[in-house]
């Protein structure tokens, strides 16, 4: 503390110094100079001002050799400095090089990328192309088989999802044993469901008078005949429903079910309006379905 009040009382002798130089006329100012005076001699006889020599940093010692690093001499330090900057250049080339690498490598992942989703667009055009002609073939195949004289159409409806496993594979089942054969078919899915059906094979004109004379008969208890399990998945169904097999047609309304000989084929789907066209018709048969239904149990 005093070394500090001994540096600020200088600075103010050499402050008022500087000041009498351009004013000689200021006794007080020089009076005040020699208190001043005065004072750093006394503060320099005391001995807690003395001055303290700084102490010199110490040397390092040198690292004791061992049995086997006897006689080796030190590292200077010049050369620690030129093995860190050979280290450090070395790890900057090998990160360097390694950073290739990895863009290469990304540049042929990227390469990849590109040629799968080229072969991925390509084999989407192809297979577009592949769909396009299919839908052309299958629409020829349709209108030939339409123009051909063999040829029936088929329809299966019916208002329940559930139903349509059941009620296909009979329906399907009829018709073969009809000596018709299922050249196409279109599913309609939902609730209510249908499917259409281009029919082949026995002459369309004795398929539907032979079902009508097979109907007669029905329901059979024994439930043997292909019709009859087509009329018995029919009777079963809690809504309405419907199978054509060319002119022959069976419908299943709220309360009846029936099959007949359609002579004017109209062009609906729907079970009661078709009904309507059966009803009064000399080949038309008429059942409760509940009587289907008795026969299978």
């Amino acid at each position: 503390m005093s070394t500090w009040i001994l540096i600020l009382l200088c600075l103010a002798v050499a402050g008022r110094e500087l000041y009498l130089a351009f004013d000689r006329r200021l006794p007080q100012a020089q009076e005040e100079i020699r208190r001043l005076r005065a004072r750093v001699d006394e503060l320099e006889r005391r001995p807690d001002t003395a001055t303290v020599p700084e102490e010199e940093p110490e040397d390092e010692p040198e690292p004791q050799a061992g049995p086997l690093t006897r006689g080796t001499p030190p590292r200077p330090a010049r050369a620690r400095a030129t093995a860190a900057a050979a280290v450090s250049a070395a790890l900057t080339r090998r990160l360097e090089r390694e950073l290739a690498e990895t863009t290469a490598r990304l540049a042929a992942l990227e390469h990849q990328v590109r040629a799968a989703r080229e072969a991925e667009a390509a084999r989407a055009a192809a297979l577009d192309g592949v769909e396009q002609t299919v839908g052309a073939l299958h629409r020829e195949m349709i209108e030939r088989l339409e123009r051909a004289d063999d040829t029936a159409r088929g329809l299966l409806y019916a208002e329940e999802a559930a139903t349509e496993p059941l009620l296909t594979d009979a329906y399907e089942h009829c018709v073969a044993k009809a000596g018709l054969r299922v050249r196409a078919k279109e599913p309609v899915p939902g609730a209510p469901w249908w499917t259409g059906y281009l029919l082949s094979g026995a002459d369309p004109e004795e398929v539907a008078p032979r079902l009508v004379a097979q109907a007669r008969f029905l329901p059979d208890p024994a439930g043997a005949s292909p019709l009859s399990a087509l009329l018995t998945e029919l009777a079963a169904l809690d809504g309405t429903g419907l199978a054509r097999i060319g002119a022959f047609a069976a419908v299943r309304t709220r309360d009846a079910l029936l099959c007949g000989i359609l002579t004017d084929a109209p062009d609906t789907t729907d079970p009661v309006e078709l009904a309507a066209h059966l009803e009064g018709h000399a080949t038309t048969l008429r059942w409760d379905p509940a009587r289907f239904a008795a026969a299978v149990r």
